[in-house]
């Protein structure tokens, strides 16, 4: 990890310079743990909305599916309203 890091940082310096864009290289392949460990980590990521499902399925190397690209959330972590005290009136 430490000699990607600075053959990217390396990279980016001598061929992006200023620019908004980054080389990064993706070795999700090489550290992917076993089935059981992936699924319970895409299924936390889904629960608290850092990933859509579609996003778990593109990284599972499946199709998208219709509907997909909604994130989900638990609903017991939604707040409806404002939170104002009421007043009594």
């Amino acid at each position: 990890s430490p000699w990607l890091a600075q053959f990217e940082s390396r990279l980016n310096f001598t061929l992006l310079g200023t620019n908004s864009n980054c080389f990064r290289f993706d070795v999700s392949e090489l550290v992917r743990g076993d089935i059981e460990t992936e699924v319970a980590s895409y299924k936390s990521l889904l629960e608290i909305g850092v990933l859509s499902p579609n996003e778990v399925r593109a990284k599972l190397g499946m199709n998208p599916r219709a509907g997909g690209d909604e994130f989900v959330s638990q609903s017991n972590n939604l707040t409806f309203g404002e939170n104002e005290e009421p007043t009594g009136e």
